[in-house]
C-alpha cells in the first residue's frame, strides 16, 4: 500500500495507473485490516487530491480515466469510512477537508456524473466477480455520532454505485448467485432520508 501511494503522488504516471492504483486501494478497502493505513491524513488527502473536474489540457478519452480515479478515490474513503469510522475520527479537526469530500461526493452524486461513470465502466468493460462488499457496507451498524452528514454522503455514494453496477445483466445474476437479491430489496425498509430514496430508485 505504501508503494500505491507513492505512485499517486508521482506526477510522472500517466492517468491510466493512477486508476488501476486507485481501484486496487478501493479493494483492498474491502478488508479492515487495510483501514490503519488507508485511514491516514496523508493517504486521505492524497485520495482527496485527485483531480475530477476536466481541464483544457485533458482530451476526453483521457478524462474517462480521471472521472473513474475520482470515483473510486471517493468510494475508497466511504469504505473505510463507514466500515471503521473511528479511524476517520480526526476529521472533526479538518472540516475543510471533510467539507471537500462531501463536497466531492455531492458532485459525483449528480445525475449526468453517474451516467458517466456508467457509460465509462461499459466502455471499459468492468465486471464484478462479487458484489458482497458494496452491499454488507451498507447493512454494517451505522456511527452517526461520527461527522453524521459524511456518514450519510458516504452511504448515498455506495447505494449510486450498486446503481450503476446493477445495470448490467451480467452483474444482476452475479447478486443472484451470490444470494443478495433480498438484502438489496430490503435496503429502503434498512435507510433513511436522501439514503433511502436512492435505495428506493435502485429497487425499482
Amino acid at each position: 500500500l505504501k508503494h500505491s501511494l507513492d505512485i499517486l503522488l508521482n506526477p510522472g504516471f500517466v492517468i491510466q495507473v493512477t486508476l488501476s492504483v486507485v481501484e486496487m486501494m478501493m479493494q483492498v478497502a474491502n478488508t479492515t485490516d487495510s483501514h490503519h493505513f488507508l485511514s491516514q491524513p496523508s493517504v486521505i488527502e492524497t485520495l482527496v487530491g485527485i483531480p475530477y473536474h476536466q481541464h483544457d489540457s485533458i482530451d476526453q478519452d483521457d478524462y474517462k480515466y480521471v472521472c473513474l480515479s475520482k470515483y473510486s478515490s471517493l468510494q475508497c474513503i466511504a469504505r473505510v469510512f463507514l466500515v471503521s469510522p473511528h479511524m476517520l475520527s480526526w476529521l472533526h479537526s479538518s472540516l475543510s477537508l471533510t467539507g471537500t469530500i462531501m463536497g466531492d461526493i455531492a458532485d459525483m452524486l449528480q445525475k449526468e456524473t453517474l451516467e458517466k461513470i456508467l457509460e465509462y465502466e461499459e466502455e471499459l468493460g468492468y465486471n464484478w466477480c462479487t458484489l458482497k462488499p458494496n452491499i454488507s457496507v451498507l447493512w454494517r451498524p451505522s456511527c452517526y455520532d461520527i461527522l453524521p452528514g459524511l456518514q450519510i454522503y458516504c452511504q448515498e455514494l455506495i447505494v449510486a454505485s450498486l446503481h450503476i453496477i446493477l445495470s448490467s445483466q451480467n452483474h444482476r445474476e452475479v447478486l443472484v448467485q451470490e444470494g443478495l437479491l433480498d438484502y438489496v430489496i430490503s435496503l429502503p425498509w434498512h435507510t433513511s432520508g436522501s439514503v433511502q430514496q436512492r435505495a428506493k430508485e435502485l429497487v425499482t
